[in-house]
């Protein structure tokens, strides 16, 4: 057990590497919240784990037992939705979002697309699918966006 919390904690610390601090110094904004998302399909798409994202797989393994390990993945993906809320919030707060977005709402979406990509290219082995989530991640800000025209028309294939 003690193995697989480090590897949860070394997980945790490299998804933070790849997604999160590249993000850190962009100003307020959908552009911020975009680039987040955009972080996270590069992060799984590279495969930076073989599996794709850790925590998705990881948690697929664990969610329904009860233990330290499940608590650990827990409290990462937590902390996960808290930074996308967050970002969000500021999108919000800069005036880049509409003030009657529903931030929680908009997360579950943006993490939804995500975790769809992630497991399609897994299961499927193709690359695909992270245009497609961009795609709808991109629609899905500029539907709450105050200038939807701010944002990139789509994702091109890498």
């Amino acid at each position: 057990m003690n193995l697989q919390l480090a590897a949860v904690r070394a997980a945790t610390k490299i998804f933070a590497e790849h997604v999160i601090e590249p993000v850190r110094d962009l100003p307020p904004g959908l552009g911020r919240l975009w680039q987040v998302c955009a972080g996270w399909l590069d992060y799984s798409r590279e495969r930076v784990f073989p599996g794709g994202c850790f925590s998705y797989s990881a948690a697929a393994e664990f969610d329904a037992r009860e233990g330290k390990v499940h608590d650990a993945l827990a409290e990462a993906r937590t902390g996960w939705f808290a930074f996308l809320e967050q970002v969000a919030r500021d999108a919000q707060q800069s005036g880049e979002m509409a003030a009657d977005a529903e931030v929680p709402q908009l997360v579950f979406e943006l993490a939804a697309f995500l975790e769809m990509a992630n497991a399609e290219s897994v299961l499927h082995d193709e690359i695909a699918c992270y245009d497609r989530a961009a795609n709808a991640i991109l629609n899905r800000l500029r539907g709450v966006a105050t200038d939807p025209s701010a944002l990139p028309e789509r994702r091109r294939s890498q």
